[in-house]
């Protein structure tokens, strides 16, 4: 059996103890700690990927389409790249 639990450093307390030893009841366990980074968090944590997210969430929302071709213009680029 294989339980994550991720929690802040104030959730760990007596009670979490308690709860892990009668998950596992008589059984041997493995416990490793690690910090967690946000996701989000490290994504914005650049200025330029930070405005490059906000203006794609900003285009999502406004119902625009930025990787929009046509048939057309699929056909052409694949035929330019082919003569290449």
């Amino acid at each position: 059996m294989t339980a994550t639990i991720t929690i802040t450093p104030e959730e760990f307390n007596e009670k979490l103890i308690h709860q892990i030893k009668s998950l596992f009841d008589g059984r041997k366990i493995s416990i490793t700690i690690q910090d967690v980074t946000d996701e989000t968090e490290y994504l914005l944590s650049s200025p330029a990927n930070a405005a490059r997210l906000l203006a794609a969430k900003k285009n999502v929302e406004s119902g625009k389409n930025l990787l929009y071709i046509t048939e057309d213009e699929l056909l052409d680029l694949v035929n330019e790249n082919d003569n290449s």
